[in-house]
């Protein structure tokens, strides 16, 4: 755990800026393990992050830390209650902690922990019309019985989370998991941009927007701005790369997007022919989607 208020992002990468709150056992120990049930086992989890939080929620409600602190032109703050704002954890690690099913099959009921999108409709871009989903709340999940809970794909659990601050966010446990960088950016939106791309653009375009990159790459090798993405893969063009890494996946969507800003490029593009398919005028309104998230989640990217 560490308090991001107190402490500047330099501070906040460094081991020492952080300590050990309590440890889990190691469930894979426990007796039974073969009438010990995924429910059970993760019930049992959080009863026991339960113990290792509840001096926080004490903390809490007495009334908090009795602690005066200078922030300067905001005032002064003596009494400091200690909230929940975030998990730092993975996909698993999440579905976990909100008490959502393990499986991402789509035959599940519930396709994320986010929202309650059904699976047939998680490519849906709702353009131009409302969406179809809403954030799941805490009114969603608790209380519910079994069955409710199934149409979430959520296990029915007594939430270590649920009595506990999360500040201003009413959806406590439920809107302190974002979205994990890996998946859902440089795994998902990265390669969904990539994807259209090359469906909407023909091979001898493609080659030219190749050319385009490394020139790219060749005029901006060198620079003091060390918090853009790494274009080292892209230094022969687009096209040259067998396999790309995570954070290259998002190299590529940047230094595309630096391509088609390219006005020369743009005209020639603009002469060619473009790739026809019964399905290009779906994934191009996803494209526009993405391309909204896309433009939000650099500077996400960039600030974390």
């Amino acid at each position: 755990m560490t308090c991001c208020l107190w402490y500047k992002r330099n501070a906040r990468n460094r081991s020492s800026s952080w300590w050990v709150h309590g440890f889990v056992e190691d469930q894979a120990l426990f007796t039974n393990q073969k009438s010990y049930s995924k429910q059970e086992k993760l019930q049992d989890y959080h009863d026991m992050m339960s113990k290792i939080y509840l001096e926080m929620k004490q903390i809490r409600d007495c009334g908090g830390i009795k602690l005066t602190l200078n922030f300067g032109i905001h005032g002064n703050h003596t009494v400091i209650a200690i909230p929940v704002i975030q998990f730092i954890i993975d996909c698993k690690g999440n579905n976990i902690l909100c008490g959502r099913k393990g499986g991402h099959s789509l035959l599940m009921p519930g396709l994320c922990r986010d929202c309650n999108i059904h699976p047939s409709e998680g490519d849906n871009t709702c353009i131009n019309k409302p969406l179809v989903c809403q954030y799941i709340t805490k009114h969603d999940i608790e209380g519910r019985t079994k069955d409710e809970l199934n149409e979430y794909s959520f296990y029915p659990l007594n939430n270590c989370f649920s009595k506990l601050s999360f500040g201003g966010d009413k959806r406590g446990i439920y809107g302190g998991i974002p979205a994990e960088l890996l998946h859902a950016i440089q795994l998902g939106l990265c390669e969904y941009i990539a994807d259209a791309i090359d469906l909407i653009f023909t091979p001898t375009s493609m080659s030219n927007i190749s050319c385009v990159i490394a020139g790219i790459y060749r005029d901006n090798r060198r620079q003091s701005e060390r918090d853009s993405p790494e274009l080292s893969a892209f230094r022969n063009g687009l096209t040259s790369v067998a396999k790309l890494k995570a954070t290259e996946r998002f190299s590529r969507v940047y230094v595309l997007m630096l391509a088609l800003a390219n006005s020369y490029l743009v005209m020639d593009l603009s002469t060619r022919k473009r790739k026809r398919s019964l399905k290009r005028r779906r994934r191009v309104e996803r494209t526009h989607l993405i391309n909204l998230v896309f433009i939000i989640n650099i500077d996400f990217q960039q600030r974390s």
